[in-house]
């Protein structure tokens, strides 16, 4: 029987695919990435992979599944949504040509303050060397840790990512006062994805479902209320504070044309 909360979650993950194909293709067309956060993108992709990485762990990995059941011997199987596994595998490869755009086709078009922040890397290194601990312990037996702990150390950090992915887009366009980096069609389907997710987990909510029942590869209320707080953000700039803010696209082109020069 299908979850209530299914068709709104799913309709939800149909429209960020959506949103990050316009990226991608709103990038083409411009050939360019002025004003399109690097943190953001890269985020995006991380939280994708991590969650299919964890999905796929929890799944099909019988040494977490065995680790799992003789932690918690009480408990039923974790569950994971295969659908949603299979739009976040579709997300996945939109946003990895989100990251070849960024990294190789259009590097030269960004602006000074563009790229990966030093914030986001010394967050990524430090969860890089705590899972390599992590790791080492699993493999040595140096401590009382599983491989169970690492796929739910990975877990984390995709969730987290997740939670802050849309902050760095509202960073940059405050730092670069206009919001041109983002497709046109960014604010409406982002809004539109959010009320989604919010009426699956409401609904998923009333069914009064014990926190082991829920699918791992749902989202959170955390990440939910952060990015409300971000697309509020993003609104007043795009309808309020930069709504008059213009970089031409006679100035991008001059970007792209000095940087083929």
């Amino acid at each position: 029987m299908l979850s209530p909360e299914i068709p709104w979650l799913v309709s939800s993950y149909i429209l960020e695919c959506k949103l990050y194909f316009d990226q991608l293709q709103y990038n083409k067309r411009k050939k360019s990435v002025y004003g399109l956060s690097y943190d953001f993108i890269t985020l995006s992709w991380c939280s994708t992979f991590l969650s299919v990485i964890t999905t796929l762990n929890y799944g099909l990995n019988q040494t977490v599944l065995d680790q799992y059941h003789g932690r918690y011997p009480s408990l039923p199987a974790v569950r994971t949504s295969h659908v949603i596994t299979i739009l976040e595998t579709c997300k996945l490869f939109i946003t990895s040509g989100l990251v070849i755009q960024i990294l190789f086709l259009y590097k030269r078009t960004k602006h000074s303050t563009q790229g990966i922040s030093g914030t986001l890397l010394a967050f990524g290194i430090f969860f890089l060397m705590i899972a390599l601990w992590v790791a080492k312990c699993c493999i040595k037996k140096e401590a009382v840790l599983f491989y169970l702990d690492l796929v739910d150390l990975i877990w984390f950090t995709g969730k987290t990512a997740e939670a802050f992915y849309l902050v760095p887009q509202v960073n940059l366009n405050f730092i670069g006062r206009n919001v041109i980096g983002t497709c046109q069609s960014f604010l409406f389907l982002s809004w539109l994805s959010f009320f989604m997710t919010s009426i699956g987990m409401i609904t998923l909510y009333y069914k009064d479902n014990a926190y082991y029942e829920i699918p791992i590869n749902y989202t959170n209320w955390t990440s939910l209320f952060i990015k409300l707080i971000s697309l509020i953000l993003f609104t007043l700039q795009q309808k309020l504070i930069y709504k008059d803010a213009d970089i031409s696209s006679k100035e991008i082109y001059s970007i792209n044309a000095t940087s083929q020069v």
